[in-house]
């Protein structure tokens, strides 16, 4: 998967890459970027220019992680996650807010759901062979700082 541009927009507001692989970040159009992943707590901060034309920008991620953000220092409205798995077993939901993990091993796990505004919400997820299992996940608001009004 790569995280590309088209139309001053990221292409893919998530990309999933298993740690120490690459993800390439290509644009598509003919404006320059300026790529950042902001604050990553295991992985490396970078800060790149993209010119139109160039090859794409490569980088890699050693560690597991959940969600680097990624934006564009020439187009504010540029933002997108990247998050980091030592193992297969991720997905994204689909318009519905389903998801699927294929071919899990039996034996216990905890599933966290991410979501960029509510934060994460994890589950345990205990599974035999060949079974199939429900989970739903519910966000909560994160805390309000009060209310103001205008007089």
């Amino acid at each position: 998967m790569s995280l590309g541009t088209i139309s001053q927009r990221f292409v893919g507001e998530a990309a999933w890459r298993w740690s120490n692989s690459f993800l390439p970040t290509k644009s598509s159009i003919v404006i320059r970027h300026h790529t950042t992943s902001t604050l990553p707590t295991n992985n490396q901060e970078w800060n790149k220019s993209q010119p139109p034309g160039q090859p794409p920008i490569e980088a890699t991620f050693p560690r597991e992680e959940i969600a680097i953000p990624v934006k564009c220092n020439e187009h504010p409205w540029m933002r997108a996650y990247i998050a980091v798995f030592r193992h297969p077993f991720f997905a994204v939901t689909g318009t519905d807010g389903r998801f699927e993990l294929k071919n899990l091993p039996s034996g216990t796990y905890v599933i966290t759901a991410w979501h960029e505004k509510l934060g994460s919400v994890e589950q345990k997820l205990i599974i035999g062979a060949k079974e199939t299992k429900t989970l739903d996940f519910i966000f909560k608001p994160r805390r309000s700082y009060g209310t103001a009004s205008l007089q």
